[in-house]
């Protein structure tokens, strides 16, 4: 088994089980797949921790927005209202879902 990377959970398994044979220590072998979880379509990007990094990035971008526009189009602040609360909500999706977790 020389250049496999096998994990394991050191509190089931020591390395020499590992090392001898990992079927007859009881481990679970599921082969890994490099492609397995990370489909190509742009639709991934609204799941998993890949949604973590959309609403930061979106988060980013409507908080520069909203002070570009509130700079340079002083007589709409609507827009530029609307750009901060955008940033608000995606901002706090992921510490509303802690808190509704920890309530239940």
């Amino acid at each position: 088994m020389e250049g496999v990377n096998i994990p394991f959970d050191r509190r089931r398994f020591d390395q020499p089980q590992i090392e001898v044979n990992p079927k007859t220590a009881g481990a679970p072998l599921n082969p890994f797949s490099a492609d397995r979880g990370t489909p190509a379509d742009w639709g991934s990007w609204l799941h998993g921790d890949r949604l973590a990094i959309t609403f930061t990035a979106t988060k980013l971008l409507c908080r520069l927005f909203g002070w570009l526009s509130t700079r340079y189009l002083p007589s709409t602040p609507e827009v530029g209202v609307a750009y901060y609360l955008l940033a608000y909500v995606t901002d706090g999706f992921f510490g509303g879902q802690v808190g509704r977790q920890f309530l239940r």
